[in-house]
């Protein structure tokens, strides 16, 4: 019995030690690695936990770069099999309670990839990533965000399976948005989708809200609401996530007052007009290429008022319609309209406004042409 005991205790002991140099092992490569993506860093692990067959955890990660950034991540977990790893596949990567913080004021936030060494791809192809209350506080130039987000998505099949984000303040090179929740996940019709507020200089969108369903690499929002121009819009959006990031709307604008609009744009100096809208909104594209744009707007009673203040404007108008100058400008000097109706549409891709006003002095037709209209102007 005695000699079995010391046999025991020994193998035991054998055990032990075999597991602290593998753990030992495992957190030096571990951060050699981390070294090496995160170039000038600080990189400390606390333990990690080995189960050969099924998973590989690391706990208490810090990565900082005392110029840029200041990562700390409770537990990242590497999930497999032993047949699955036989093919070079990890079946999830899973990080936990995170805190990310990145701090590039004078910077834009493609500047972060200076701090990285990416190399060469991993033998190991992951198949799905989960994020777990992941802390987001980045601050660039022309980015900031402040906010927490949990995802799943299939890495292999590029499919998200749920999402959850809550984000105190985003910025986008002048576009500020606050308070956004988006809740979804797959196949699950209770999702919801707010925003607080959208500010773009002088444009304020507020009180945004929807219905969100996620059904494979589609996203729909369903009974938008939003206020905007002192008026109210509304409608369905569908998007598709994929390389291409394809879209469609059917929005419904109702009571849009045309004074703010313009003074919201900045449009004071070449028009003034009063008056309301009402009226509907079909959007489709991929990316920044808009395919099918088609719109109707009719004003509401009374009418309202049109003083078309750009001579240029106004010498275009004559010479396409080959009238006098001086009648034009007379015409649209104060000119009074009870009936108008705005259509918008595509023409290749030249974004075509044609308006038609009546009033009591008589009929006004406006035609203005934006060439080459995308979503974002390229270079």
């Amino acid at each position: 019995m005695k000699k079995l005991f010391f046999i025991l205790l020994a193998v035991s002991f054998f055990i032990f030690l075999s597991s602290i140099f593998i753990n030992s092992a495992i957190i030096f490569l571990a951060k050699r690695q981390l070294n090496i993506i995160f170039k000038g860093s600080e990189v400390t692990i606390g333990s990690c936990r080995l189960n050969p067959v099924k998973q590989l955890s690391l706990f208490e990660i810090s990565i900082k770069n005392k110029q840029a950034y200041d990562f700390l991540i409770k537990e990242a977990r590497a999930e497999y099999s032993l047949f699955s790893i036989f093919k070079s596949k990890i079946l999830k990567f899973y990080l936990k309670d995170a805190k990310i913080y990145i701090n590039l004021p004078q910077k834009s936030i493609t500047a972060f990839s200076q701090y990285l060494n990416l190399g060469s791809k991993s033998v190991f192809l992951v198949k799905s990533l989960e994020l777990s209350n992941f802390n987001l506080d980045l601050k660039a130039k022309d980015f900031n965000i402040s906010g927490v987000l949990s995802s799943q998505v299939n890495l292999i099949e590029k499919i998200m399976d749920y999402l959850d984000i809550k984000i105190d303040s985003l910025g986008i090179q002048g576009l500020n948005l606050s308070n956004i929740s988006f809740k979804t996940a797959q196949g699950s019709s209770e999702g919801c989708f707010g925003i607080s507020q959208i500010k773009y200089n002088k444009l304020n969108i507020s009180e945004i809200k929807s219905q969100v369903m996620l059904s494979g690499k589609e996203l729909f929002l369903e009974n938008v609401y939003a206020k905007a121009f002192d008026g109210n819009i509304g409608g369905n959006l569908k998007f598709k996530i994929d390389q291409d990031f394809s879209y469609g709307a059917v929005l419904r604008i109702t009571n849009l007052d045309i004074t703010r609009f313009i003074n919201d744009f900045d449009l004071e100096e070449k028009f003034e007009m009063t008056g309301r809208l009402n009226g509907d909104l079909t959007l489709k594209g991929k990316g920044s290429d808009i395919e099918i744009l088609n719109g109707k707007l009719s004003s509401l009673e009374p009418g309202g008022m049109l003083i078309i203040k750009d001579t240029k404007f106004l010498e275009n108008m004559a010479r396409d319609t080959n009238q006098s100058l001086d009648l034009l400008v007379e015409n649209f000097k104060d000119y009074h309209y009870n009936i108008g109706t705005i259509k918008l549409f595509l023409d290749n891709s030249n974004l075509i406004i044609d308006a038609a006003l009546d009033g009591e002095t008589g009929k006004r037709n406006i035609n203005i042409v934006l060439h080459d209209f995308r979503l974002k102007k390229e270079g």
